[in-house]
């Protein structure tokens, strides 16, 4: 994904940029918040040889077919191109997941973000993306009218779209893509229920600090008795969608050490003195980024993922501090181990 940003409701033009004035980005975590999924693959690896790479490929993700579609008028010819650009520009979902890998070309997918806005996600050569079963989309090619795409499917190639409408909000993909995006996440240490069970997790990066400072403004105010109260921070890797595992190998074995940590800290000071939050970090937005945002932040200034660390609340600032400055570290470890974080 070479670009993502906001456009307009209406557009004149399918196949022009439409950014708004001013220009609003998108984001990789706005994107994932959707489970919208994206990776970049190096396009000389697959594009000699595009049966070599898939095959292999298909089996990692459990997928079993795949074919190769190319979207050009000079193939399709005027007639038969028109006809499926007005086809593929028309909002609708599908009830499979859409699988997508660009070995030519350039085009736009437009995704609705969960607040029913929509992003154009610029995709070219070695960009898959992965729109799930249920999202509201839409597709076109940029004004030179030709891209080359690797479909994957998991069972027999189909391609049926249902256009947005009382039919596809009735449909099951829609319902349970609704319910995966509205439920509470999941982390390493159980559901995500905030201050029900003191356990967080934030998607958004440049959100992190506002969340955090009211999550420990909250605990800096409530927090009564003579235990102290731990902070276990978990910057991973995110999952990836097509194969349920994390992006950083690490971070999946880090994974149960930092769950069997936490349980041992709660039981050292009890449940509702230990707080636990997971910062799930995207692959395209963290890999060869210096300026990745936990790499310049104050006090995470994260080198690489997984790192744990672990801080006690100082009982002596004022809770309207950030929120790092309520918290004395303790530990800071890029190779969580059991003993060590249960010890802090």
């Amino acid at each position: 994904m070479s670009d993502c940003w906001y456009i307009p409701e209406k557009v004149e033009d399918p196949r022009a940029e439409n950014r708004l004035t001013p220009n609003v980005p998108g984001s990789y975590e706005k994107l994932a918040e959707v489970n919208v999924f994206y990776k970049r693959y190096d396009p000389n690896e697959i594009s000699d040889d595009v049966e070599a790479f898939i095959t292999p490929f298909l089996k990692h993700i459990n997928y079993q077919h795949f074919d190769v579609v190319n979207l050009n008028p000079s193939v399709l010819g005027e007639e038969k191109f028109d006809s499926l650009a007005s086809q593929h520009f028309e909002e609708h979902l599908h009830e499979d997941d859409e699988v997508r890998l660009v070995i030519g070309g350039t085009g736009y997918f437009d995704i609705r973000s969960k607040e029913d806005k929509w992003i154009r996600v610029l995709v070219g050569p070695g960009d898959a993306v992965v729109v799930p079963a249920g999202i509201y989309h839409r597709f076109t090619t940029t004004p030179e009218k030709n891209i080359r795409t690797v479909r994957l499917f998991k069972t027999n190639p189909r391609w049926l779209a249902v256009p947005r409408g009382p039919k596809a909000e009735e449909t099951e993909a829609r319902k349970q893509f609704l319910k995966n995006i509205s439920s509470p996440r999941e982390t390493v240490c159980g559901t995500a229920n905030a201050y029900d069970n003191n356990v967080f997790t934030f998607r958004f990066p440049l959100e992190m600090d506002n969340e955090l400072n009211k999550v420990m403004a909250h605990y800096a105010t409530t927090h009564k008795g003579d235990q102290p109260l731990v902070a276990i921070v978990f910057v991973m890797g995110s999952v990836d969608p097509l194969t349920g595992k994390s992006w950083c190998p690490p971070c999946a074995e880090a994974k149960p050490v930092v769950n069997q940590a936490v349980d041992r800290l709660r039981h050292k000071y009890g449940a509702g003195n230990t707080l636990y939050i997971e910062l799930p970090v995207e692959r395209p937005a963290y890999l060869g980024n210096p300026s990745f945002f936990y790499r310049k932040h104050p006090f995470l200034q994260i080198q690489s993922v997984p790192t744990v660390i672990v801080s006690h609340l100082k009982r002596s600032t004022a809770p309207t501090s950030p929120w790092y400055e309520l918290l004395e570290e303790k530990l800071r470890t890029l190779e969580p181990e059991v003993n060590a974080i249960a010890s802090s």
